[in-house]
């Protein structure tokens, strides 16, 4: 199987891409398992801020091309494509700046609290690999609101986009790779939806994790919010 995207307001064929084959998948996969197995949640988390920071360098210099490349396939306007690749620039930098804020915590005291008489612990760990299912309308944004805080706390990120923008996808799992990221087996994986519930299988349920794991996080964020004010 194969996907062709087209320019809409042309109707001009762009680029086809072919799904990955089963194997191909796997081995994607298995890169993506291993690299956040042998050193990437182990790094000092300055070393993963520092390799978010230039990711965001890199990315800067691919602005135009990121814009030019949006308006291709999803008929974005380019000034508002550099518009959102300035904006997702500005939040990598943003989470790498605080990721101390943002991943530790400063008394153990923090970290154990009562609420409404249940005993509450909040832990800061990775938890391995994160797929993300993203809608083609901010092909860029979507994705690295969730990349920059997940892969800067220590895991590694796959990523099913829109079909209709497989191109962004595929540049940004190249700059990711190029600015010093673990192997882009952390990157785009082609395959229709129907495969969305089989890729969860292959990577153990970690994606089902993060939704819940999404829930908590909220609770601890309005915590430590209304609770901490300083730390945020």
């Amino acid at each position: 199987m194969t996907i062709t995207t087209t320019n809409p307001a042309t109707l001009t064929p762009l680029q086809t891409y072919a799904y990955l084959a089963d194997d191909a998948l796997e081995a994607a996969l298995s890169r993506g398992q291993a690299a956040y197995e042998s050193h990437w949640r182990d790094l000092p988390l300055a070393d993963r801020a520092a390799v978010v920071r230039a990711f965001a360098d890199h990315l800067e210099g691919e602005t135009d091309r990121l814009a030019t490349l949006m308006a291709q396939e999803m008929g974005k306007c380019v000034r508002e494509g550099r518009a959102e690749v300035a904006k997702s620039v500005a939040v990598l930098r943003a989470v790498a700046r605080r990721a101390h804020q943002y991943f530790t915590i400063g008394k153990e005291a923090d970290m154990e609290f009562d609420h409404d008489g249940l005993d509450v612990r909040i832990d800061i760990r990775p938890i391995g690999g994160l797929l993300c299912v993203m809608p083609w309308n901010f092909p860029v944004w979507q994705i690295l609101r969730v990349l920059a805080p997940n892969v800067t706390g220590g895991n590694v990120v796959y990523l099913k986009h829109a079909s209709n923008v497989t191109g962004t996808a595929l540049a940004l799992a190249q700059a990711w790779t190029d600015a010093g990221g673990p192997d882009k087996g952390d990157g785009s994986v082609i395959k229709p939806q129907a495969v969305i519930e089989t890729l969860c299988e292959v990577t153990k349920g970690d994606a089902f994790v993060a939704s819940d794991v999404g829930q908590h996080q909220m609770f601890a964020a309005q915590y430590y919010r209304f609770n901490k004010p300083n730390r945020w």
